[in-house]
């Protein structure tokens, strides 16, 4: 059933629209899945139930998938959600099956897509006059 007037239990009746909208019928289950009650990512309008639920259920390959395109968290946070890194590992490791290895290996290939495509241009980052 995938009614967006019914508010979700324990979801603020707004937030419980945006879940709706977002998830469909699975809105229900995410919310149910929450080991926590729902805590929002800070600085974005995101759950963390929503990053497990996304490494869990929407195919995420890399790490810049999940933060770029599933929840957008290297689009709306000014670090690009590298502070979120640390909470994020303990959270998805398992669900992705990646071992310390290869959550390295992401971490990079994330950091480096992240700043070509959304961080300060590097003759800002080291002064204009390239020093």
């Amino acid at each position: 059933k995938c009614d967006p007037d019914e508010s979700l239990p324990g979801v603020d009746p707004h937030v419980s629209r945006r879940l709706w909208g977002r998830y469909g019928a699975a809105a229900p289950e995410l919310v149910d899945s929450a080991t926590d009650d729902l805590k929002a990512i800070p600085g974005t309008p995101y759950f963390w139930a929503e990053l497990v639920w996304a490494a869990q259920n929407e195919a995420v390959c890399h790490l810049d998938d999940l933060f770029f395109r599933r929840l957008r968290l290297g689009i709306l946070l000014p670090d690009g959600g590298q502070s979120l890194l640390p909470d994020t590992k303990s959270l998805i490791q398992s669900h992705l099956g990646w071992d310390q290895a290869h959550w390295k290996k992401e971490v990079e290939r994330y950091r480096n897509l992240w700043q070509v495509a959304h961080g300060l241009p590097q003759e800002w980052r080291m002064g204009r006059d390239g020093a």
